[in-house]
């Protein structure tokens, strides 16, 4: 019998937070899963340390070159054989009692395409507990959502260009198509904030971004594609391409007027303050 759920564990150079990911999940005391591990190109220990877990029938190693997150966890998803999808990075870790949970929360949403759960974050010694709220953007990170693998694989999974803002692409596009999801106000992960991880790599930003803002020009409001102008705007003002800068800000202006945003317009015409300022 093929299992419920598909869970999927990307890792790169994961060595010392991956074997909390795997246990967190094999914690769950369910035999309704299958936990698929996807070494992307690894320099480090991090592929013994999935080894070792594969005394466990219900897991599975696979290995891919370096193509970044994306590309790992599409290839998870195709090996998958659950009908549902639940993605895990290899630095954070699943609640216990989780799967017990979404297996009631199933049972009684059959007709949703994806559920959205609750996150803890944790930042050194700090704690801060979010829940998805219905008119309420959240952000979607891997651990605090399952989506049916008929709808990711019908969706065209994760765009791999992206390696920044790649779940948020992602549920876009499953806005576009019509898919239906729901808000549970239940904690499924811890997220430890690591201020050296890939997502706060600046150039990954900006380009991710710009991709967002080019495929989809047609179907982003006017607020996001303000928001992400000025993200992109602030970020080549640290890289020092004030021209670029410029450029980004008063595209930010023509869709929405604020004064942040025209100030920092003015510094990116001013490089010897704007040096100073942005780092």
């Amino acid at each position: 019998m093929n299992p419920k759920f598909s869970t999927i564990i990307p890792f790169y150079n994961g060595e010392k937070t991956l074997s909390r990911a795997i246990e967190s999940a094999i914690d769950q005391a369910t035999q309704f899963f299958e936990l698929i591990l996807v070494n992307d190109g690894s320099e480090d220990n991090s592929l013994q340390v999935a080894k070792s877990f594969l005394g466990d029938s219900r897991i599975s190693l696979h290995s891919i070159a370096n193509h970044g997150v994306s590309a790992a966890r599409n290839l998870g998803g195709a090996q998958a054989k659950g009908e549902w999808l639940l993605f895990l990075d290899a630095d954070d870790q699943l609640r216990p009692g989780f799967f017990q949970i979404l297996k009631e929360e199933i049972a009684q949403a059959s007709h949703c395409d994806y559920l959205i759960f609750g996150i803890n974050r944790i930042k050194e010694k700090q704690e801060e507990i979010s829940l998805p709220a219905n008119g309420h953007y959240f952000s979607r990170i891997p651990g605090t959502f399952v989506i049916k693998k008929s709808v990711f694989d019908q969706v065209g999974g994760y765009d791999e260009r992206f390696k920044f803002s790649e779940n948020t692409e992602l549920f876009h596009r499953l806005a576009l198509m019509g898919a239906k999801g729901k808000n549970i106000p239940w904690v499924s992960l811890n997220y430890y904030d690591n201020s050296s991880g890939g997502s706060k790599n600046l150039k990954n930003m900006v380009d991710s971004l710009s991709l967002f803002l080019d495929i989809h020009a047609d179907t982003l409001s006017s607020h996001v594609k303000h928001l992400y102008h000025q993200i992109i705007g602030v970020n080549f003002l640290r890289f020092r391409m004030f021209d670029d800068a410029s450029f980004n800000f008063r595209k930010s202006l023509s869709y929405k007027f604020e004064i942040r945003t025209f100030m920092r317009y003015l510094l990116s015409r001013i490089p010897l303050i704007a040096r100073k300022i942005y780092k």
